[in-house]
């Protein structure tokens, strides 16, 4: 019984953090056009919260595609080709994390979405990259 309520307990207390984490990260999300960092950190912060829901779960995949928008904004206003070259290849990943889980899911909806992010970040990383460099990418 004790296990029982401890492990009751350390729900009930997960559940609030996660809630707070989440509208601390749609908190800066919101004020990303104030400081161009606001969106990586709530990029980290929707990436900490993934690693908290279960592998291959819906709301994994919900916070995936949040996490790899906050990336985008961040990495297409980053002065340095370096970091954007870096924050896309991410966020083209993350992406593609997402399109598989809301696959699986028979979400056509956010699959598509999923795959706009990931084309977005190739682009932009291809953009960063140089053209000639970026043809090696594509896979015949």
């Amino acid at each position: 019984m004790k296990k029982f309520v401890s492990f009751l307990c350390a729900v009930l207390m997960a559940v609030p953090a996660w809630s707070m984490s989440f509208d601390e990260a749609e908190s800066l999300w919101e004020r990303r056009g104030e400081n161009v960092v606001n969106a990586l950190s709530a990029s980290k912060m929707y990436g900490d919260l993934a690693k908290t829901e279960a592998s291959g779960s819906y709301e994994r995949a919900e916070v995936l595609l949040l996490q790899t928008e906050a990336l985008f904004f961040y990495a297409d206003a980053s002065a340095s080709l370096d970091l954007k070259k870096k924050y896309h290849k991410i966020g083209e990943e993350i992406a593609l994390k997402a399109v598989r889980i809301f696959e699986n899911e028979g979400d056509s909806e956010n699959t598509a979405l999923s795959y706009f992010w990931a084309g977005a970040h190739l682009g932009k990383w291809g953009i960063a990259n140089g053209v000639l460099a970026s043809l090696f990418k594509v896979k015949t």
